[in-house]
């Protein structure tokens, strides 16, 4: 039997300040990293951004955009195959 899995695809980057040619100052977005994902938080975000290789301390503003949808489809036969560790857990 076919299962599957999907995750959200999601485009990761830096907000930043930049001075235009008149003096006034604009928002920019500066994509850095696409990363897949259940959901995303600004932890994980900075995380990807560091993982990309580009500098983020804390307090950056950062974004993340969901950008589409990644359906991976397995049979459990797979599953079993690459799985690392199973658990049996009594039910609650």
């Amino acid at each position: 039997m076919m299962r599957q899995i999907t995750f959200k695809k999601f485009d990761c980057g830096i907000c930043e300040m930049v001075k235009a040619d008149d003096g006034r100052y604009d928002l920019v977005t500066r994509p850095v990293c696409t990363v897949e994902a259940s959901s995303m938080t600004k932890s994980d975000v900075r995380k990807a951004i560091i993982e990309a290789g580009v500098p983020c301390p804390r307090g950056t503003e950062t974004y993340c955009t969901p950008v589409g949808k990644v359906v991976y489809k397995f049979t459990t036969e797979d599953l079993l195959a690459i799985a690392k560790e199973r658990v049996e857990l009594p039910l609650d």
